[in-house]
């Protein structure tokens, strides 16, 4: 599997309680997504979305990955993918599964990528940017690893009044926080303030639960798409 080149890294902008509660909540991570029926739907419904944009001569990156919740899946969808989260215990506890033979896992900080420039044909955040602390050095650490022609993948659950009932059972389970909160208007707006053009979005309610599935590439420096013979 290609290994990207990395670059040394220089601290965290990750809160630490942030990265207690996610150690905590890893071993029953999985149960709660694919156990609850509402978002086992909702992410099963994301899983399809991502899966129909991947194809196999695809170098990706998944952050915020979680227990490999997804990554086993995506991975059979491209040529390799590099399953992250910042996180130990999620990714010890996704070790432990019968994973596919082009995924591998890491730990490392969405904010603080250790990857050189345009080291990545796709960079998928499922349902992240949200559960990230600084949502905007998350999307730029993104961008910077992209290639020129690379694809951002970042469907999110819209976390608006119709979530309560969902939203209502958690704090008990994991003291769950969301540090930022949009309507879809909103989270486009936010990508292509990060440097992204939309190429395709569209909004979804499986379950009842609205979600904003978006594909976007990267912008070039003055506002245009980079072309794929650009320099990164």
């Amino acid at each position: 599997m290609h290994r990207p080149q990395r670059r040394r890294r220089t601290g965290t902008a990750m809160q630490e309680d942030n990265d207690r509660f996610w150690e905590k909540c890893a071993a029953g991570y999985d149960e709660f997504i694919w156990g609850t029926s509402a978002l086992s739907t909702t992410y099963g419904a994301i899983r399809d979305y991502l899966c129909e944009h991947l194809d196999a001569s695809m170098e990706s990156l998944e952050v915020a990955a979680g227990r490999a919740t997804l990554s086993c899946d995506l991975a059979r969808c491209c040529k390799s993918l590099l399953a992250t989260d910042l996180s130990e215990g999620m990714i010890k506890s996704a070790a432990e599964k019968d994973l596919p033979h082009n995924l591998e896992l890491e730990v490392v900080d969405a904010t603080n990528l250790p990857y050189a420039d345009a080291s990545f044909d796709a960079v998928i955040i499922a349902n992240a940017l949200c559960v990230i602390p600084s949502p905007e050095m998350a999307l730029a650490e993104a961008r910077r690893v992209l290639r020129p022609d690379g694809m951002l993948l970042a469907p999110t659950i819209i976390w608006d009044e119709s979530m309560q009932p969902i939203l209502q059972g958690i704090p008990t389970l994991f003291n769950y926080q969301v540090f930022a909160s949009w309507d879809a208007e909103s989270y486009l707006e936010f990508l292509v303030e990060g440097g992204f053009a939309i190429r395709d979005s569209s909004i979804v309610s499986p379950a009842h639960v609205p979600v904003c599935l978006v594909c976007c590439t990267r912008l070039g420096p003055h506002g245009n798409d980079i072309p794929a013979t650009a320099a990164p």
